[in-house]
């Protein structure tokens, strides 16, 4: 049986009291992510302000501005500013949105299937394995937040590899989530969600179910180990 000796700074998920800032980036385009976050943040910033102003001029002046209340050319002025700022914020986000899809050459495929209370990995490679994934069901480990994410499995995965995600569940809604990676994937009973990854850090990266689907929803606990490609071998040969 694999035993892999685990402490809070291998996580790669690991929270951090009065932490604001992003996670450490996994994947290939994750730090894509956090620049668009900052543009828009920019341009939030910028949008407040100039309304601020707007709004101060207008009452600073408001008897010139009552002569130009049917005034053409400021209403043009006022439709396309708001509708050039849209297109500028839209074009990078749809980009980054379809950045996955720019992925050829996939070289595994992994199907994760939501239960209640558990995960279920199939991995297409080599053959079909089947590993399920749960929560170790001891109260005494529930006291501290690093044997609270302890599972009775793991699962190792290759880092610089190309993974595609197919996500679905066998019983109710489930959303398979994990912030390092970018992930946060609905699983639907009928239904195959797709998601494609290259993994860039080895590491171990925390995730939860971010749908509540039951009583037992804390127990829904996610754990991907990603490390060397030759690991990921030896993990395979071993099932």
């Amino acid at each position: 049986m694999f035993i892999l000796q685990r402490n809070k700074f291998m996580y790669m998920d690991w929270p951090i009291f009065i932490n604001y800032s992003f996670n450490e980036e996994g994947v290939f385009n994750y730090i894509d992510r956090i620049e668009l976050y900052d543009v828009y943040l920019y341009y939030g910033i910028l949008i407040i302000i100039s309304i601020y102003f707007i709004l101060y001029i207008i009452l600073i002046f408001k008897n010139n501005f009552i002569k130009l209340s049917q005034y053409e050319k400021i209403e043009i002025i006022y439709i396309f500013i708001p509708t050039l700022l849209i297109i500028i914020i839209f074009l990078p986000s749809i980009n980054l949105l379809y950045s996955n899809d720019k992925l050829m050459y996939i070289n595994t495929y992994i199907m994760i299937i939501g239960y209640q209370w558990y995960w279920n990995y199939n991995i297409l490679e080599y053959g079909y394995i089947e590993i399920y994934i749960t929560t170790y069901n001891n109260n005494d480990l529930y006291n501290i937040l690093e044997n609270y994410i302890e599972l009775d499995n793991i699962i190792i995965l290759p880092i610089i590899y190309k993974c595609c995600y197919l996500f679905t569940s066998g019983d109710v809604i489930h959303s398979y989530g994990i912030l390092s990676l970018g992930i946060k994937m609905d699983c639907i009973p009928g239904i195959i969600n797709i998601n494609y990854i290259i993994v860039l850090k080895k590491g171990i990266y925390v995730g939860y179910c971010s749908e509540l689907c039951g009583s037992y929803h804390n127990n829904m606990n996610i754990l991907l180990n990603y490390t060397y490609y030759s690991w990921y071998i030896k993990y395979l040969n071993y099932y």
